[in-house]
């Protein structure tokens, strides 16, 4: 009996509907093509986090073992989790990020509140040098002792970027009125805009970013807070002329510091 021949296309798009391991884990098995089909979806997206579900896992250290035994993975990953902690001091973390030289999508999350500059430095500098090479950002429940400017400045050298979120992010400092101007940029132009801040974050991070990043070609903008209808910088973004959407609601309670 001869056996059936699958086209890749036809390979390729069933294993784009595939999203569970389980199931990419059995098609894996089917044969050697299937097996690197498989394998690049399924570490496409991964997360780490030095404790990771219940019980917890070091998801951190698992895939530093990983990467050791088997290098190539590392370029099927394109999107990246990282939960951050104060009290972190893993210095896998670097070495991870510095292999994966094929990451489109960074996104760091804080765990209870983190303070940026509690995160040791080695880990702080492997984050901050990822930020200026992908595509897309998002930086989710993180306190800075400095003002919006210092948070932008982190990625304010990339010349990739063009999706930015940033959800309850907390300046503790305010910008000063004469330094509205921003941090300088090298090349961002943003198309995607997503916004979950405090309302004088907001204000902060509207001005800073029209002043410094080029948004003429922003495509999609979402802002969620408590005051953005009275808020004169966001009415700037609205005159953009490439807009394709808008979503405004108010932010939920349990996501305000």
């Amino acid at each position: 009996m001869n056996s059936l021949i699958v086209p890749m296309e036809l390979v390729d798009s069933m294993f784009d509907e595939l999203d569970t391991p389980g199931d990419l884990f059995s098609c894996s098995v089917v044969c050697r093509n299937w097996h690197a089909f498989a394998q690049a979806r399924l570490f496409s997206r991964i997360q780490l986090d030095s404790s990771y579900g219940k019980p917890p896992v070091n998801t951190v250290h698992k895939f530093y073992q990983l990467l050791s035994a088997s290098p190539h993975i590392a370029s099927h990953v394109r999107e990246v989790t990282i939960c951050v902690r104060a009290l972190d001091r893993d210095a896998k973390i670097p070495w991870v990020l510095s292999r994966l030289s094929n990451l489109r999508s960074l996104k760091i999350r804080g765990s209870g509140r983190v303070v940026w500059e509690s995160i040791p430095l080695d880990i702080r500098a492997a984050l901050e040098t990822a930020m200026t090479r992908v595509p897309r950002l998002e930086l989710n429940s993180l306190v800075f002792s400095g003002d919006m400017q210092r948070i932008l400045s982190l990625f304010a050298k990339s010349t990739v970027l063009t999706d930015l979120a940033l959800f309850q992010i907390l300046p503790r400092t305010p910008v000063p009125v004469d330094m509205l101007a921003g941090p300088v940029t090298q090349g961002i132009r943003l198309r995607s805009l997503s916004l979950t801040l405090k309302p004088e974050a907001l204000t902060d991070t509207l001005h800073v970013l029209k002043a410094s990043i080029d948004a003429s070609e922003l495509r999609h903008l979402a802002v969620h807070t408590y005051s953005w209808w009275d808020n004169k910088s966001l009415q700037e973004f609205l005159k953009i002329p490439t807009l394709e959407s808008l979503s405004f609601a108010p932010a939920s309670p349990l996501c305000e510091f």
